[in-house]
């Protein structure tokens, strides 16, 4: 391993069950190298491995920002390897994360593929994130003999309202079709299903993009999933409650707001992840 860069800790955190690994703020030149140091010849290798080592649903490096308008840029990677252009669930935990070290403000800004996104630091575990606005349209379709609705919340995701959600089980292939079909996005998209228990109250669970599976929770399927009960019976506060825990989604302002709380795991320090890894993949 390259004893080079060695400095940075990488922190686990979750968001209602959503779990990632973040790296602790470095220069665009690192981040772009720093699977070099885990002796991998590319990002995504390094990516599955971390993420397997550390049994977390992603990756997410953090550098500065292109823009001076912003506090800082992130690099977020499914545990397949693959970049996502948004996560919720991470957006709010790398928003505490950086206000508590000290690279942002309690109100602040960073960079993704899905553009800016606004973070608000409520307290010491709740915090507030800006998801982006809707980029398309929803578009109402059919697949096999359910309908569902496709719109882009900074991530695709092809949305079912069911009766009972635990049927989703009998639906598993028409939904691994859906996932994968390039009818509305090229690279497919999540399928998110939902049951209406009140106006303000849905139960919600994503089948997701580089996990091949359905998650605890998923911050992008959540507001997805909220928009559509806000299209049906105008509620602007929504709780959404999904496997891991509940979040509440805001449409009162200009851009849907994902409220929700957030959870510090273990850190880990240079060279105890240097460790862990040798004893993994190199002994």
């Amino acid at each position: 391993m390259n004893h080079e860069l060695l400095d940075y800790k990488v922190q686990v955190m979750n968001g209602t069950g959503n779990s990632f690994a973040i790296t602790s703020f470095m220069n665009l030149d690192h981040a772009t190298q720093f699977h070099t140091l885990y002796d991998c010849n590319t990002i995504e290798d390094f990516v599955v491995r971390m993420c397997n080592l550390l049994k977390v649903d992603g990756f997410i490096l953090l550098t500065e920002a292109d823009s001076k308008k912003n506090d800082y840029k992130w690099f977020f990677y499914n545990n397949d390897g693959s970049k996502a252009e948004m996560c919720g669930n991470a957006a709010r935990c790398v928003g505490h994360f950086t206000f508590k070290n000290h690279v942002s403000g309690d109100e602040h800004s960073f960079e993704s593929l899905a553009g800016t996104i606004d973070v608000i630091v409520e307290n010491e575990d709740q915090v507030t994130v800006a998801m982006p606005e809707l980029t398309a349209v929803p578009v109402k379709a059919q697949v096999a003999d359910l309908n569902y609705t496709f719109l882009d919340t900074g991530v695709p995701h092809s949305v079912i309202e069911l009766s009972d959600l635990e049927t989703k089980k009998k639906l598993l292939p028409i939904i691994k079709e859906l996932r994968q079909s390039t009818q509305h996005h090229v690279g497919g998209s999540n399928v998110t299903l939902f049951e209406s228990i009140n106006e303000n109250l849905i139960k919600s669970v994503s089948f997701e993009r580089g996990v091949e599976d359905f998650t605890q929770a998923c911050g992008t399927g959540a507001v997805a999933a909220a928009h559509c009960q806000f299209v049906k019976t105008g509620a602007v506060k929504i709780q959404v409650q999904m496997p891991g825990g509940a979040v509440f989604v805001d449409f009162s302002k200009d851009k849907p707001y994902l409220i929700g709380p957030i959870e510090y795991g273990k850190t880990f320090f240079p060279e105890e992840l240097k460790e862990l890894w040798t004893n993994s993949f190199t002994a």
